[in-house]
């Protein structure tokens, strides 16, 4: 068996190199060559070889300590005037949907790495509307609803303005929403107004209840994440318990042993960071 590896040893031999050879002696191999390597006889630049021990150096100071690379703020924060009651959603890496019920507008934002900037249009929803909910079904989609209007809908973006997408489909339990996508085609909602989990397919142009909806009592301002394509996280502020429920194409049901959360809030909002993790 070998030894386990001692990283302080590790980061201070590498640390040692990397300051010896110095930022400008290091150079990133271009992309064609990362994905075709070196052709036969080719001998590596010293320079690419600094750059590789560089990123070695850094993997090794993130698995001593990942946390700061974890919740580390990227670029500066972007002011939007009038907020209130926001939802976002990731369409890709760099780009976030957006929408609250101070503006009452759906807009996309892009992220440079530095800065977020306005992409396109904002898309006004008319007829008023209170804390909204949307999640992304893929980069240019979106599932969209409110307590206001208390409609289901879609909405697609290509690149420049937002369009309603098809037609709405008419939610009757007129509580606070959450939404989670659970693939291309298809969503979770939670409801507190009639306290149900609910599936929901999309086809291009309506949007059809799949299976029954399933009854969670004294539900209490949700909050619902994606962990796979058949089951979510869930939480709620009356219960105070982190849940995992698993849909069978028919019904939801309850999994594994509930978590009791005493967050002391009102409401709560959770995240999948993958299919085990919030």
């Amino acid at each position: 068996m070998f030894p386990e590896p001692n990283l302080d040893e590790i980061e201070y031999a590498l640390n040692e190199i990397t300051d010896a050879f110095g930022a400008k002696n290091r150079v990133e191999p271009s992309s064609t060559k990362k994905d075709q390597g070196l052709v036969p006889l080719e001998k590596t630049p010293y320079n690419w070889e600094n750059w590789m021990k560089y990123k070695y150096y850094k993997w090794v100071q993130y698995f001593k300590n990942p946390t700061p690379y974890l919740v580390s703020t990227q670029g500066s924060g972007f002011s939007i005037t009038g907020v209130n009651n926001p939802s976002l959603t990731a369409l890709s890496k760099t780009r976030t949907a957006l929408v609250d019920d101070g503006n009452a507008e759906l807009r996309a934002y892009d992220h440079t790495g530095k800065s977020w900037i306005l992409v396109g249009s904002g898309l006004p929803i008319v007829g008023g509307i209170s804390n909204p909910r949307i999640a992304a079904m893929t980069n240019v989609l979106v599932a969209y609803i409110d307590p206001t209007n208390d409609e289901l809908r879609a909405y697609t973006f290509n690149g420049s303005i937002w369009t309603l997408t098809g037609t709405g489909l008419s939610i009757s339990g007129g509580g606070t929403y959450d939404i989670t996508a659970l693939s291309s085609t298809r969503i979770a909602l939670a409801d507190s107004g009639d306290n149900t989990l609910t599936t929901y397919e999309w086809n291009g142009s309506i949007w059809t209840k799949i299976g029954n909806s399933t009854s969670i009592s004294t539900m209490g301002s949700p909050s619902i994440t994606t962990l796979n394509n058949n089951t979510i996280g869930y939480i709620d502020s009356t219960n105070d318990e982190l849940r995992a429920y698993v849909f069978d194409e028919t019904d939801w049901t309850l999994t594994g042993n509930p978590l009791p959360v005493t967050v002391g809030v009102t409401s709560t909002i959770i995240e999948s960071l993958s299919s085990r993790t919030i």
